[in-house]
């Protein structure tokens, strides 16, 4: 099986003529939450394309619980002719038309508490699923069902989930250099040059201050600057070959026995992504699925204020929101 991932984001909204920051307003009397399930029911059994960019959903199954509406879908990208062959004995199986989408099965997890600033998505990375198709699709119909509001869909970085609750245990600085290949330039992986240095804590303590967390996250303080990534404080030959070489610094945070390492100052900071399952192993079931979610969303809301109860995970929904729908002529 391939490696799957977790990845989170989120959605606003905002009344074109409020001067309120976006939130999750009730549009029409109706929460997000209700709309998006709404608008998961409309969708036609044949599925939906978008020609686009060239991919293909559909639904397999939907559920509703809590605060949270639990989707698995079928996801994949068409629009090229080809061939499809077996790996293993290189035999052709049939032609590929440009119709044709082979697709992958992932799961959605869309949340939304009461009170909630935002409403967050939970999206199951599997190999080349296209679960954020999911959400886009939902944004471009709600902008088609009630124009009057904003739609603002946004991506959850590690950096701001872990930031705001964890300690800085360790910093690391490293000059490094790409390797040129003849054959195909430079290479992925980076050859460290053996110029580095870490910085942890001082003796007898665990973490550094909170502040200097803060200011190196705010880069308030340059931490590149401040080490002189050498061997020696005199200026030798290695000194001057370390002043060509590219430098990264890292942070490891650690919260709740747990520690995520992350690289300051990257060019599109990675978005939140949590690995559920490593290659060859097999896939979380629903269950296990949702609870990883479910604890991965919490600790994203605990960060902007809310508390989290495991209502929003196990409560029935009434059945006025089960049965919303939308009118589905004006959307699809």
């Amino acid at each position: 099986m391939q490696k799957t991932t977790l990845e989170l984001k989120g959605l606003t909204a905002k009344h074109r003529r409020s001067s309120e920051q976006a939130g999750c307003p009730a549009i029409q009397g109706r929460s997000l939450l209700e709309h998006f399930h709404a608008f998961i029911m409309s969708i036609p059994e044949s599925g939906l394309k978008s020609d686009e960019s060239d991919l293909y959903m559909r639904v397999t199954s939907v559920k509703c619980a809590g605060s949270s509406v639990f989707v698995t879908i079928e996801s994949g990208a068409f629009g090229d002719d080809g061939k499809v062959y077996d790996v293993e004995t290189g035999a052709m199986k049939y032609p590929k038309a440009y119709t044709d989408s082979m697709t992958i099965s992932s799961r959605v997890v869309m949340y939304q508490p009461p009170s909630a600033p935002m409403a967050i998505f939970a999206v199951e990375k599997v190999g080349d699923s296209k679960g954020y198709f999911l959400l886009n699709s939902f944004v471009a119909a709600m902008k088609q069902y009630d124009d009057s509001y904003t739609y603002q869909s946004s991506n959850i970085y590690e950096a701001d989930d872990w930031a705001q609750v964890s300690d800085l245990v360790k910093i690391n600085v490293v000059a490094y250099k790409k390797s040129l290949s003849h054959r195909a330039g430079l290479e992925d992986k980076p050859i460290i040059a053996n110029l580095s240095q870490t910085l942890t804590p001082p003796k007898g303590e665990h973490k550094f201050e909170p502040w200097i967390k803060k200011k190196i996250l705010n880069r308030q303080i340059d931490v590149v600057e401040l080490f002189e990534v050498s061997d020696s404080p005199d200026k030798t030959s290695e000194d001057k070959e370390s002043d060509s070489l590219d430098k990264k610094c890292t942070i490891t945070l650690e919260h709740e026995g747990r520690t995520k390492t992350i690289e300051l100052g990257k060019v599109g900071a990675p978005v939140f992504r949590e690995v559920l399952t490593e290659k060859g192993d097999l896939p979380l079931g629903d269950d296990a699925f949702q609870q990883r979610a479910a604890e991965l969303v919490a600790s994203r809301y605990k960060c902007l204020g809310l508390e989290w109860s495991t209502a929003y995970e196990q409560s029935e929904w009434s059945e006025d929101s089960l049965k919303f729908r939308w009118n589905t002529s004006q959307i699809l």
